[in-house]
Formats: structure tokens, sequence, C-alpha cells
């Protein structure tokens, strides 16, 4: 399962902002691999950065949003019907009360 998951500021006051991420759970539950990418294309491994809540988008004008890509291999042997979720947080480092989520679920439905 590959998908692009967005997680962005909607400040409506001038400014930058920045956002730090994290998602808040298991990165490679059992029968699965996961890894977080910057950006809808490329290589830039955040993964260790992400699961760890470490991760921050820098200089987010209003109505900017990034990307945050989670691939998530299936590995070979994992039952099918096993279904996992990872949920990946953003809060604001300028307004802790401005926070986005997203949620990217995997079922297995053939071994």
């Amino acid at each position: 399962m590959r998908g692009p998951q967005n997680a962005s500021s909607n400040r409506t006051e001038a400014g930058r902002d920045r956002f730090k991420s994290g998602n808040g759970g298991p990165g490679n539950p059992s029968g699965f691999s996961v890894k977080y990418l910057a950006g809808a294309s490329g290589s830039t491994n955040i993964t260790s950065a992400v699961e760890h809540g470490t991760y921050r988008m820098k200089n987010l004008a209003p109505g900017q949003a990034r990307v945050i890509r989670l691939v998530v291999t299936v590995k070979s042997g994992a039952s099918v019907g096993t279904a996992r979720a990872w949920l990946i947080r953003a809060t604001s480092a300028l307004d802790g009360t401005r926070k986005d989520a997203v949620k990217a679920a995997v079922k297995v439905v053939a071994g």
C-alpha cells in the first residue's frame, strides 16, 4: 500500500509555522514493515524521526501543505484478514492547539 499522507497548517494569520509529527504507535507490527518518506516522490527516509515524534516540517505558510508518504509492505506469511492502522499526528510548533491527523489502514486480502 502506498499513498501520500498529508499534514498541513491552515493558519489564518500571517507568518509561517512548523509542525512536529509523530505516529503515536508501533512502526512495524507483526506481519508488516513500514517506512515514512518525505514528499510525494523521492526517497528521503524520515522513519526514525516520525516514529520518535521528532520530525519537523518547517516554514509552512498559510494554506501550504507537506507530504509524508507511508509505505507499508506485507511480509510473507502474514495471515489473511490481518489488519493494521497507522496514525500520524501533527502539532503546530507555534500554537499547540493547532493539530492535524491522518490515519492509514491496511488489511491482508490474499496470501
